[in-house]
């Protein structure tokens, strides 16, 4: 498998030059970039165990952003697995460090090393989307009220923690006890919430993406006939056959009825009625 593409922004590189020149810390901020940079990794390689290809890798002034198979949000488990795996892995690092600490190994920069992962780790556990609690939180509602439900859940909870972060942070900079981070936190979840795509649009978003791309680059998309009972969950032929091709379904009821359904009807079902739905809820209708 092809590496994922790594893009970093130029408002990050200024950010962090003048960060190092006001600290004079520089291996504070190298650390930093390590522990994210490890988070990705464990994403990424999770990613690929699964089946799913990573194309990006994008670092911003809020930590690493990567570009997946829109597929795997469809799959309420390899979302989970996944999005647990970034944290686990800080979490990881730091329980080394304090085995290190156990055998008679201490210096400062072990200690910062822990501490960084520790932070990394709990920050990313937050229940907002995209951080990856939010898409533990999204997945796990996904399994038992359906992508649509589970994409406005997230969205609400967000925006409770984001006012969270934002109160919280005035309130620390009126009694002047710093809130600045607070702010910043805030400002970005809330920034999600209101411009940032939801978990649901932004999956059929990225499909629609893909097929147009194919669209324009060979002036017409293959559409495949796949024949299904009804009793087959809805995810296994559209993560099957992915993303390349237009999809129609022939539904046998087990009556010898067939019925044809669209992609669109298919997608549809699995957002309403979530990760176990399958064909005999399209052809009931």
């Amino acid at each position: 498998m092809a590496m994922p593409h790594l893009k970093i922004g130029l408002t990050i590189i200024i950010l962090f030059g003048l960060l190092v020149l006001y600290s004079n810390n520089i291996w504070l901020f190298v650390g930093i970039f390590a522990a994210l940079i490890v988070h990705e990794i464990s994403h990424i390689l999770t990613s690929r165990l699964l089946g799913y290809q990573v194309s990006q890798l994008k670092l911003t002034i809020f930590g690493g952003c990567l570009t997946i198979d829109p597929l795997f949000e469809a799959n309420p488990n390899a979302e989970i697995l996944i999005a647990a795996a970034g944290p686990a892995i800080n979490f990881l690092m730091a329980l080394g460090v304090w085995y290190l600490q156990l055998l008679g190994i201490r210096n400062e920069y072990l200690g910062y090393w822990q501490q960084l992962n520790l932070s990394i780790g709990l920050v990313n556990l937050l229940p907002t989307y995209p951080l990856d609690g939010g898409r533990i939180l999204h997945a796990w509602l996904a399994m038992t009220s359906g992508l649509k439900t589970a994409a406005r859940v997230v969205r609400m909870v967000a925006l409770g923690v984001a006012l969270f972060f934002l109160i919280s942070g005035c309130i620390q900079v009126i009694l002047k006890t710093g809130g600045l981070m607070f702010i910043i936190i805030g400002s970005f979840i809330l920034g999600q919430v209101w411009y940032g795509k939801a978990p649901e649009m932004n999956f059929l978003w990225q499909v629609r993406r893909h097929k147009q791309k194919i669209l324009k680059q060979k002036g017409f998309l293959t559409s495949r006939m796949v024949m299904v009972e009804s009793r087959t969950p809805l995810r296994l032929p559209l993560q099957y056959y992915g993303t390349n091709e237009y999809l129609l379904f022939l539904v046998d009821d087990g009556l010898k009825n067939l019925r044809l359904i669209s992609e669109e009807q298919a997608w549809n079902i699995l957002f309403q009625e979530g990760y176990q739905a399958t064909f005999k809820e399209i052809a009931k209708d």
